[in-house]
C-alpha cells in the first residue's frame, strides 16, 4: 500500500494530534510541526504530499519547497492564511471543510450572545472573589425574546445560528449581497431578508457576522458600521478577525456607540497579555475556539481524509476553491500571479 505524508501546519498540543492520527486511515503518514514557525513550515513542507491547516498559516514560502505537493485541505472554510493564487499557479489543489464547524460556531454564537447579554463572565468572576452579586446587575442584564437579531451573512453557520435561536423567540433578520432567498424559504426557517446593511444596522438590537475576509471587506467593520447599529445593541463576531477595525472597535465600545460585544477572532491571534481588548466593559472573548470541539474535530478529519482520498483516487474532490482554474490554466488569463 502507498504511504502518504500529511503534513499538519497547526502548531497544536499533543492530544489534538492524538485525535487527528487515530481518525487517518494506514496508508497516511501525519508529520507535525516542531515549532510554529516559518522556517519549520518549510522544512515540513518539503516531505509533504498534502498539507492540512485549521487556523495555521501556509505561507508562500512553504508552498515553492514542497515539491511533491499535491494538494492543500483547509480543515474548515478559512483559506486566508494560504496563497491559493499560488498554488493555482503550481497545479496544486485547495480545498476547505464546511464539514464539522458549522453547528459549533452557531452554538458559540448562541453562547457569546448570552453570556454578553447575561454577563456571565463578570458576574461569575465576582462569584469567585467570595461575592454574590444577587441585584447588582440585574437593570443590565436582557433576554434574547423578543429582541431583533441582524446576521450580516446569511451562509452555512448563519442559516445554523438562526436555527438554534428561534427557539428564544427573537425575531431574525439577514442581509447579504449573494443571497436571494424566497419568501417561503424565508418562512420556513423564520427569517426575514432586507434589502441592505443600513436597514439591518439601525433595526437590530444583536449584530451577528458571518462574511468572508477578502479585499473587499478587511476592517469594513469600522466606526461608520458601528454608527449606524443602536447604542443599546451588542456586535458579535465568529467569522474572521481581520474583518474589524480594531481601532474603531475600541472607540465604540469606550465611547458607548454601542453597548457590548462577544468576539471569538482577532487580527492577530495570538494576543499578547496586555491587549487592549481585556480592559474593555462588556465584551466577552474566547481564543478562536468556536468550533473547537472533539466533536468537531473527528467529523472535520474525517472529511478531510475522505476529501485527500478522493484526489488519490482521481475522483471528483469536494469544495474545491480552484479545481476549475487548474483545469482551464483561466489563472493565466486572470494574471493571478
Amino acid at each position: 500500500m502507498e504511504r502518504f505524508k500529511v503534513a499538519s501546519f497547526d502548531f497544536a498540543t499533543d492530544d489534538i494530534y492524538d485525535v487527528i492520527g487515530k481518525q487517518f486511515p494506514d496508508n497516511f503518514e501525519l508529520i507535525t510541526l516542531d515549532a510554529d514557525t516559518l522556517e519549520d513550515r518549510v522544512k515540513k513542507a518539503r516531505e509533504a504530499d498534502f498539507i492540512i491547516a485549521a487556523t495555521g498559516s501556509i505561507p508562500t514560502e512553504a508552498i515553492l519547497e514542497a515539491k511533491n505537493l499535491k494538494m492543500i485541505q483547509q480543515q474548515g472554510v478559512g483559506f486566508d492564511k494560504t496563497d491559493v493564487d499560488l498554488a493555482t499557479k503550481l497545479g496544486i489543489e485547495v480545498c476547505i471543510t464546511p464539514e464539522g464547524t458549522s453547528i459549533g460556531v452557531a452554538e458559540h454564537v448562541v453562547l457569546l450572545i448570552l453570556a454578553v447579554y447575561k454577563k456571565i463572565v463578570m458576574i461569575s468572576n465576582e462569584m469567585y472573589e467570595g461575592k454574590f452579586p444577587m441585584w447588582d446587575y440585574r437593570t443590565e442584564c436582557f433576554q434574547i425574546y423578543g429582541k431583533t437579531i441582524g446576521f450580516y451573512g446569511f451562509g452555512r453557520i448563519a442559516r445554523e445560528a438562526a436555527k438554534r435561536l428561534k427557539g428564544f423567540e427573537p425575531k431574525i433578520i439577514f442581509y447579504d449581497a449573494y443571497v436571494s432567498m424566497s419568501k417561503e424559504e424565508q418562512y420556513e426557517l423564520g427569517v426575514t431578508q432586507v434589502s441592505s446593511i443600513d436597514e439591518l444596522l439601525k433595526t437590530s438590537d444583536i449584530v451577528s457576522v458571518h462574511i468572508p475576509s477578502n479585499n473587499e471587506t478587511r476592517k469594513s467593520i469600522n466606526k461608520d458600521f458601528f454608527r449606524k447599529m443602536k447604542k443599546t445593541a451588542i456586535f458579535i463576531n465568529t467569522a474572521r478577525g481581520d474583518l474589524l477595525d480594531e481601532e474603531d472597535f475600541f472607540s465604540a465600545i469606550e465611547d458607548d456607540v454601542i453597548a457590548g460585544a462577544g468576539i471569538d477572532v482577532f487580527p492577530k491571534e495570538p494576543l499578547p497579555a496586555d491587549n487592549r481588548y481585556i480592559k474593555l466593559k462588556n465584551v466577552t472573548l474566547t481564543p478562536h475556539v468556536s468550533a473547537g470541539t472533539a466533536d468537531a474535530l473527528k467529523i472535520k478529519i474525517d472529511h478531510v481524509c475522505a476529501n485527500i482520498n478522493r484526489f488519490i483516487n482521481g475522483e471528483e474532490t469536494l469544495h474545491s476553491l480552484n479545481k476549475d482554474k487548474i483545469k482551464n490554466n483561466t489563472w493565466m488569463k486572470e494574471g493571478a500571479i
